[in-house]
């Protein structure tokens, strides 16, 4: 079947050449756009630089600088899908191929928090477990039945458990992309055209299925985490995983819905693509990056609420940024030590060996 008809999929060329000049409402989108994502990839360039500068754990620094840089990425890859139209779903894939090692580095902070798997598996052992509530797909881990609050064991077989159900999201939803790029240029099925006898719903149902499996392990982790280390600010981090991990996969087939009911038609005045659902996408999610990537950069570029204990004595160095932070263990609390493993060459703090945390 070929395309919808009225609607058009040009290459970036013929929309510069043909649509700009009589679309004044594109090129505001594309001005906006321009201009927000270049300011975020300065702040981010700038983040980056403090973090690896100023916070010795040489693998919690690398981890923030990965969480740092999901917005700045999902606003250059929604760009280019707005300047290349027929690359939108391409677009769409190369920003999910970045998420995913970020929620894996997400994980892996959540637990070096805690110092480390073994720290955690500790602190629970004479424990019943998390308390949690019935998160979006409660059946599936724990089995339908009794409307009650539950617990769950942690063990590192459940940890294990839970990684994988994070990172299941990362073969799945890379599948179901390129699944929905081979059908519609297959051109058999009707684009944005969701019903029963068709894929488009069937692979938006999964995308919907694993995407909720990898939000309900996050929350069977933070729940774990939320009363043992306010210090480090558990709460707004994982705020801040959860809406990227949301606008990243469940927003485009909402802009998926909006298509096949009409919402979002090819006579659209700004955007009368093809893609025009993926294009929406990524205009709604350069705008929402400006009022979420600030909270992003409060809780992961600062030295407070990642690092408890900074030794008063230590002095900048070429490659370690310097401190002027007092002991924050009298205002936030530490309590065990960990070893850091990796310490940036030059840098005094071998002379301390340990850095406070809970």
């Amino acid at each position: 079947m070929a395309f919808v008809p009225n609607c058009t999929n040009p290459s970036a060329s013929e929309v510069f050449r043909e649509e700009l000049p009589d679309n004044p409402a594109l090129i505001a989108i594309l001005s906006i756009a321009t201009i927000i994502t270049i300011v975020e990839w300065i702040v981010f360039i700038e983040a980056a630089y403090y973090v690896n500068t100023n916070l010795p754990y040489h693998d919690r620094a690398v981890r923030n600088i990965w969480i740092i840089g999901i917005y700045p990425v999902y606003c250059f890859t929604s760009l280019l899908a707005l300047y290349v139209p027929r690359a939108a779903l391409l677009c769409t894939i190369a920003a999910n191929f970045y998420f995913f090692p970020c929620l894996y580095h997400y994980f892996q902070l959540m637990l070096d928090y805690f110092g480390g798997l073994d720290a955690m598996v500790q602190k629970y052992k004479d424990t019943d477990g998390i308390l949690w509530g019935r998160p979006p797909l409660c059946c599936w881990f724990m089995g339908c039945g009794r409307f009650k609050w539950a617990k769950i064991k942690i063990t590192r077989r459940n940890i294990l458990i839970l990684e994988t159900l994070t990172m299941q999201i990362a073969v799945f939803r890379p599948l179901v992309l390129f699944l929905t790029q081979v059908l519609k240029l297959d051109l058999t099925f009707p684009l944005g055209v969701m019903n029963a006898s068709g894929p488009f719903l069937y692979l938006t149902l999964t995308t919907v299925f694993t995407t909720l499996s990898a939000m309900t392990s996050l929350t069977i982790l933070y729940r774990g985490m939320r009363d043992e280390l306010p210090q480090y600010n558990v709460v707004p981090k994982f705020l801040c995983t959860q809406i990227a991990l949301i606008l990243a996969n469940l927003q485009p087939g909402v802009m998926l819905v909006l298509v096949s009911t009409g919402v979002l038609v090819c006579e659209d005045a700004i955007f009368p693509h093809v893609y025009r659902g993926e294009q929406w996408h990524g205009f709604a999610l350069i705008c929402e990056s400006v009022l979420l990537y600030p909270m992003v950069l409060k809780y992961f570029r600062g030295l407070k609420g990642n690092l408890l204990y900074m030794p008063g004595s230590l002095k900048k160095t070429r490659s370690y940024g310097g401190s002027s932070t007092k002991t924050m263990e009298d205002e936030m609390g530490g309590t065990e030590k960990q070893p850091l493993r990796k310490v940036r060459s030059g840098s005094s703090l071998s002379e301390y060996g340990t850095v406070e945390t809970v």
